[in-house]
């Protein structure tokens, strides 16, 4: 997959753009809704032998457009959510710069420059994605201003037992401890890495230790109290028990306690899966 990192500037143009299919989100999580958007696509993209492409924006549009009063907590970083992408088979990954000036694009030019511009031959989102100053473009919208030249395919909203698939919904199950109903949206059990330091105890002859994580920035961790935890390093799964604690400036405190421990994973970076809340 190739990703291009885009800046918006009035002059910009693109001479090396390649034919596509282009699915358009944010796809924070990207969780079976997303996948729903990069399936269809990717349909499409093959059918027509084109490249599929992806358009996405970094940092999240609410931290924009507060001011940077409003703290977006993502459910994946995004060098997490590239490799997602990427194993979905995108072909082209644009991530365009959500700055204050392109906050003030007006919704026809976003469609000439970044849609037509990029030589979308074929447009998949889904049914709440708008674009354009104040969001005032949307799927509608964009059936008008592509002029007919392009057609657009609208996936409508997902639902599982009653509720909106969305990350939204995934970040209200994580501050409400809900950690094994998230695979149902998500399509997986929630994931986050951190750095293992200050262990207590001595993993050798089958005994546990305790030590400290470091959780890397981009995730949301669930809310404060205990989980079953899998944690996988080379070709094992490790599993134990993660410890959550709030504590001042809204900083929390991550401990988990490992069982059949490898004391060589000392200061390395895990991966833990959130099975259930204890």
């Amino acid at each position: 997959m190739k990703t291009v990192h885009i800046t918006h500037c009035p002059t910009i143009s693109f001479t090396d753009a390649e034919p596509c299919v282009m699915a358009l989100g944010f796809f924070d999580g990207v969780h079976h809704g997303h996948r729903g958007v990069i399936h269809c696509a990717k349909r499409l993209a093959r059918k027509r032998n084109v490249k599929l492409a992806v358009i996405t924006f970094f940092p999240h549009p609410k931290e924009v457009l507060s001011k940077g009063r409003e703290v977006v907590e993502y459910l994946t970083p995004f060098s997490k959510k590239e490799k997602l992408l990427e194993q979905l088979e995108v072909d082209i990954l644009y991530v365009i710069r959500f700055d204050r000036e392109f906050a003030r694009l007006p919704s026809k030019e976003f469609v000439e420059r970044y849609i037509i511009g990029l030589q979308a031959e074929h447009v998949v989102a889904g049914f709440d994605f708008t674009y354009g100053y104040q969001g005032q473009g949307n799927m509608s919208t964009m059936e008008v201003e592509v002029k007919g030249q392009i057609p657009v395919t609208t996936i409508p909203e997902i639902e599982w037992e009653g509720k909106k698939v969305s990350s939204t919904l995934i970040r209200e199950l994580l501050k409400a401890g809900c950690v094994s109903a998230i695979p149902q949206y998500l399509g997986t059990y929630y994931e986050t890495r951190g750095t293992l330091s200050k262990f207590t105890g001595d993993g050798s002859q089958h005994r546990s230790v305790i030590a400290e994580v470091v959780p890397d920035p981009g995730y949301t961790l669930p809310v404060e109290g205990s989980y079953e935890v899998e944690v996988a390093y080379e070709n094992q799964l490790i599993h134990g028990i993660a410890s959550i604690a709030k504590q001042s400036n809204h900083i929390h405190k991550l401990r988990i306690e490992l069982h059949d421990f490898p004391k060589s994973m000392h200061g390395e970076t895990l991966q833990m899966k959130w099975l259930k809340k204890i």
